[in-house]
């Protein structure tokens, strides 16, 4: 199963900060987030490695080859042999 949603304690955790330093950070419009219903901050994770490239923070193994997959470029076509 894919992981495309992060709380702030799980930011927290990867950035290492604590939950109310990413709470500011959103509040502040550092880092993008949305509430649930219930109040909770939510942070997508092409917004959390967005976040992390702008702040030089390093990425975590996890996320690494979803980040190097969202930077490849198309690929080139193939030569043709005539």
């Amino acid at each position: 199963m894919k992981r495309t949603v992060y709380s702030t304690y799980e930011i927290g955790k990867i950035c290492g900060v604590t939950m109310q330093t990413v709470i500011e950070w959103e509040k502040k419009g550092k880092i993008i987030a949305f509430k649930t219903l219930g109040g909770h901050r939510r942070i997508m994770e092409a917004d959390l490695l967005d976040f992390l490239k702008t702040n030089n923070i390093p990425i975590p193994d996890s996320l690494v080859n979803k980040y190097n997959k969202k930077k490849k470029k198309a690929p080139r076509p193939k030569k043709l042999c005539i």
